[in-house]
């Protein structure tokens, strides 16, 4: 049976397809949900890729704990590196949010372990390469579902949603 983590989330933003990346860079420019990442995941643990490490502008995030899963050394000041799957299990902060940030392989290995989704719902279809994995209904339930908004730099359309498994 599969171990649910009651505080470990995933963050991402997906097009109408799915799609979250293309040549580990984000498809899209959402000002206004960067905002929102920062301010959810600010305080809390970050799990990433090794990839979505190195996509990342600033490393590491501030105010974060930046755990990297990465068979491979990394040699970078303030990413915490961890070598094995069960390896992230055990660094999970029992006091804090502990959100997983990327990429897709990563959220494929972690969405059976993890209790909600928050999900940015980018409106249209980008021309992407990596997908976030389809959410099960009968896993899922949409708990929070906002209005279409619109990126105030860009003016890309959006909506919020979370969903909570299903227990």
């Amino acid at each position: 049976m599969t171990t649910i983590i009651p505080n470990l989330f995933i963050i991402v933003a997906a097009d109408s397809k799915n799609g979250i990346g293309i040549k580990n860079d984000l498809p899209w420019h959402l000002s206004d949900d960067l905002k929102r990442f920062k301010a959810i995941t600010t305080g809390n643990t970050i799990i990433m890729g090794r990839n979505t490490w190195f996509s990342l502008p600033r490393r590491p995030l501030p105010n974060r704990r930046n755990v990297v899963l990465s068979p491979d050394p990394l040699n970078e000041e303030g990413a915490e590196e961890i070598r094995s799957l069960e390896a992230i299990f055990d660094a999970v902060d029992p006091d804090t949010e502990n959100f997983i940030v990327g990429g897709e392989s990563m959220y494929r290995q972690f969405l059976p372990h993890c209790s909600k989704v928050y999900l940015t719902r980018v409106e249209g279809e980008f021309n992407t390469d990596t997908f976030f994995p389809e959410l099960d209904s009968q896993e899922w339930k949409l708990i929070e579902e906002g209005e279409t908004l619109r990126d105030s730099k860009s003016d890309i359309p959006y909506r919020y949603l979370i969903y909570e498994r299903i227990v």
